[in-house]
């Protein structure tokens, strides 16, 4: 379906299977900069939304999830939210990885075509799955070269927040 259909009506046609078997109400917003991703780009943003909602499902309890994509000129972002139980990424991720390949997956293929990839998780507010992707080729060429790619904002925590994970985080832990 991703191949023929493309982004958005993979992605409408998964949350419509996944909401109907789990219970959760799950939303898409999309954002008309999804008919700038070449395939490469559209799987990986499919199979992380993927993973995320399979992880809301195993781990979150949580009754509701948002898949929201936003863009700038330069680059595409989506965020995959729940109002489930919150995590410490910093536990989750600290030494051994076993049992955490889902999330590390999902890093891989974002950095794969030189995105961001970030998780929050916030006490009483659930957990957010951040990626921003480059739109063009050019613009990840350039920043892969320069070095000025500009990642997710770090988010400030409050005292019931758990620590961001992001991708230094990870590679880190290994």
């Amino acid at each position: 379906m991703l191949d023929h259909l493309g982004l958005q009506s993979a992605l409408r046609a998964h949350i419509l299977v996944f909401s109907r078997q789990t219970g959760i109400r799950t939303e898409l917003v999309s954002h008309p900069n999804l008919s700038r991703l070449d395939g490469k780009r559209e799987e990986v943003l499919f199979r992380v939304a993927q993973e995320a909602l399979n992880n809301v499902y195993k781990h979150a309890a949580a009754t509701s999830a948002k898949i929201e994509f936003t863009s700038t000129d330069e680059a595409l972002d989506m965020e995959i939210g729940d109002n489930g139980c919150a995590f410490s990424v910093k536990e989750k991720f600290g030494g051994n990885c076993a049992g955490r390949l889902g999330l590390l997956g999902m890093q891989e293929r974002v950095r794969h075509v030189n995105g961001n990839f970030s998780i929050e998780s916030v006490s009483g507010d659930g957990t957010r799955i951040r990626v921003r992707i480059p739109l063009e080729a050019q613009h990840a060429r350039w920043a892969r070269t320069t070095g000025r790619d500009e990642g997710p904002v770090r988010a400030t925590s409050s005292a019931n927040s758990y620590p961001c994970l992001y991708e230094e985080d990870i590679r880190t832990a290994r």
